[in-house]
């Protein structure tokens, strides 16, 4: 794949502003000067035809000169800088998720768990070379041993495998900074961790080269999210630069399924690109992928699958000590772990270490009893049921303890666990529904919330009277034509479509046909450098506007405001895939739609209004205090027309209104967060997720949860 798209440098970038800038305002001023000093009705037409040679003088040469500045957008020069820039985020991030998952400060080393590869008699599928045998502590060394770098990672729930390859990804980044050094334009990969559920397979399509396209379209879309812009990643991911490390390929489809979007994926990524395979990590349980590879004929091919084995009672040991350490006693592990310590040697088969050997038991262990206070010697005392049980229930009672809401109160774990209970359900809910089983979006809570309908009711009549209100009073008190101006917009709100009425707008707001369907699941953010090259722009077209007395001259220049205003809304926005903490995504998508929409309102308003105003008026009337409030109620209904019509509108009343249940707290999003950073959530892109999948079935009440046999198949 050749490509040829080129990228915004900040050279090209002011050439390009200065030169639109110079061309409007010259094209502007010369026509009000040229209308000035002609007569007749043929004087727009005669400024009209003077007027463009005028700006084309003032604007062209620096617009040229910026536009054709722009780099390509594969230059060695291009991929190695923003490769530099990729693996620091990288790095970063998935330095804080490994230490999240771990439970751990500082730098977090997690327990040197081995693996092996399967027996050849449960190979179904082409090898790609490597040891027998290998641990975590020499993984980035075995996976250079691969022959085209493709591993899959196997095990049981809770084995291990997401920290397995968070280890591996965090070693190759490693290495990649070092042999990118500034200046070096070295070819390197960039491994890339991605959240297989979050691929949206294409149900309708079988041709494994489009839904390849479709997954490649899909990974140029994560890398943005780690800054990276579009036309760069589309070079760094033809040219190989990208090792994608795939986390969950069990998690795409429901147990109790054939995995049609796993096998889809599989299909893609076994289409061939170029002389080999592509070069990618995959997880997934064992079980599933025996189940695709016997039942489907579908796995990974010319790859290599290494299975996780449990921790033995000494690597146990010697994490705890690493964890909890105490040069003074033996061991060098803390007195309190003394007596684990005697049970896990004394029986390596036993129910203590076969719970313990557990990379997620292991973590829940460590996370109860990590105040020096705790006594964990009483694990010894409980049969294997029990353990299990105990590790789960106290998990909420100890990260309350540990982890302050603020700096005087915590939270009460069962308030903790409850709401807990609520987001676990409510995933699996949306699971029966067709959605994912693993992925939250906040502000789609209100769907299986048991106020739903009082949800999508609210909102309509919210809507229809504050439109049918201002409609009355612009049509002088007609509640007739007030009604037919509020009807089809409370009906749009109540079911959360793009009404007929409304399919011209969809075509101006780009995004606004998608419906409320990914409302909750798009996340976008202000380009602040658009919004200060607009606004000094609209204040110069504002102040040759308001100065003019004839309506002629008005309506030319407002034509061409308003269609700078429209090239302006289109592109203030840039989407954003990946956020920081959760409470983003409840609070991001509110203030981004009413700074940019109120933005343009504001704009519109002060147009028409000066617009209108023809004689004896001062030129700034508009921007008056006075004159800005009557424009409010405006502001509102052109708002809520908005937000009906790209589907938002339930969202942000769910958002907005606080909780009065006790299934969410009033401030969900100080909970999200907290609950990130205390480690019961991780954050996948745009969507939150459990930390293992195990824990969220363990919140999910019987009334939601899988039946017992897709249960036992999913162990």
């Amino acid at each position: 794949m050749v490509v040829r798209g080129r990228i915004w440098s900040a050279r090209s970038a002011l050439g390009v502003g200065v030169g639109i800038t110079a061309l409007l305002v010259g094209l502007a001023a010369s026509t009000v000067w040229l209308l000035d000093r002609t007569d007749g009705d043929d004087g727009a037409g005669i400024a009209n035809v003077l007027a463009l040679p005028v700006a084309v003088l003032f604007g062209l040469p620096s617009l040229v000169w910026g536009w054709r500045a722009r780099p390509r957008a594969d230059e060695p020069a291009v991929l190695a800088r923003e490769a530099r820039k990729l693996l620091d985020v990288v790095t970063t991030d998935e330095t804080r998720t490994l230490a999240k998952l771990l439970g751990d400060t500082g730098y977090a080393r997690p327990a040197d768990i081995g693996f092996t590869q399967p027996k050849a008699a449960q190979v179904t599928w082409r090898g790609d070379g490597g040891a027998t045998t290998g641990s975590l502590s020499t993984i980035a060394d075995y996976y250079d041993t691969l022959d085209l770098g493709r591993l899959v990672v196997l095990g049981a729930p809770g084995a291990g495998k997401t920290v397995l390859v968070l280890q591996l990804l965090r070693d190759l980044a490693i290495r990649a900074q070092r042999a990118l050094e500034p200046g070096s334009r070295t070819k390197v990969r960039i491994p890339v961790r991605l959240s297989l559920p979050s691929f949206v397979v294409p149900s309708t399509v079988v041709d494994p080269a489009r839904i390849r396209t479709a997954f490649d379209d899909w990974m140029v879309t994560q890398l943005t999210t780690r800054g990276v812009r579009k036309a760069t990643a589309h070079a760094l991911l033809a040219h190989g630069w990208i090792l994608p490390v795939l986390d969950g390929l069990d998690e795409m489809d429901p147990d109790d399924s054939n995995a049609p979007r796993a096998r889809r994926t599989l299909a893609a990524l076994n289409d061939p690109v170029g002389p080999a395979p592509r070069p990618v990590v995959l997880t997934c349980r064992t079980q599933r992928y025996d189940q695709l590879a016997r039942n489907t004929g579908t796995a990974l091919q010319d790859a290599t699958a290494v299975t996780l084995q449990p921790l033995d009672a000494e690597q146990v040991i010697a994490w705890l000590a690493y964890r909890f350490p105490d040069p003074t006693q033996p061991d060098g592990l803390q007195r309190r772990w003394r007596r684990v310590a005697t049970i896990l040697r004394r029986h390596p088969r036993g129910r203590l270490a076969t719970c313990l050997t557990t990379p997620l038991h292991l973590y829940l262990a460590t996370a109860i009893y990590r105040g020096s206070d705790t006594k964990p010697g009483q694990l010894c005392e409980m049969d294997a049921d029990e353990l299990e049980q105990f590790l789960f229930d106290q998990l909420v009672p100890a990260l309350t303890s540990h982890h302050p809401r603020d700096k005087h109160t915590h939270y009460r774990p069962d308030d903790v666990r409850r709401w807990l209970n609520t987001l676990a359900d409510h995933l699996a809910v949306m699971a029966q529904r067709g959605r994912s089983s693993v992925e939250l979006y906040p502000l789609e809570l209100w769907r299986t919330n048991k106020h739903a309908q009082h949800t999508r009711h609210g909102t309509a009549v919210l809507s229809a009277g504050v439109i049918m209100l201002v409609a009355a009073l612009f049509f002088n008190e007609s509640l007739l034509t007030a009604a037919l101006v509020a009807i089809p917009i409370g009906w749009s709100a109540y079911h959360k479509d793009v009404p007929s009425t409304l399919s011209a707008y969809s075509k101006v707001f780009p995004g606004t046909a998608r419906g409320a369907a990914g409302a909750a699941h798009r996340l976008e953010r202000i380009d602040l450098r658009v919004l200060a090259i607009a606004v000094p722009v609209h204040a110069t077209l504002f102040f040759i506007y308001s100065g003019l007395t004839s309506l002629a001259e008005k309506l030319w220049l407002g034509a061409v405001f308003g269609g700078l205003h429209l090239l302006i809304l289109a592109v203030v926005s840039t989407p954003q895939h990946a956020v920081e903490r959760p409470s983003r995504t409840l609070r991001q998508p509110v203030l981004h739609d009413f700074t940019k929409y109120g933005f343009f309102f504001f704009f519109m308003y002060v147009n028409a209004r000066t617009l209108f105003h023809l004689e004896g008026t001062p030129s700034l009337e508009a921007l008056s205090p006075k004159s800005l409030l009557q424009g409010l109620p405006y502001y509102g209904v052109l708002m809520l027309i908005v937000l009906n019509a790209d589907g938002k509108s339930q969202h942000f009343v769910s958002a907005l209104r606080p909780s009065h249940s006790k299934h969410l707290p009033r401030r969900l999003g100080r909970f999200l967060d907290w609950a990130y950073h205390a480690g019961l959530l991780r954050m996948s892109g745009t969507a939150i997720q459990f930390r293992h999948q195990d824990l969220q079935t363990h919140f999910t009440t019987p009334r939601t949860r899988p039946t017992d046999q897709h249960e036992h198949a999913r162990r």
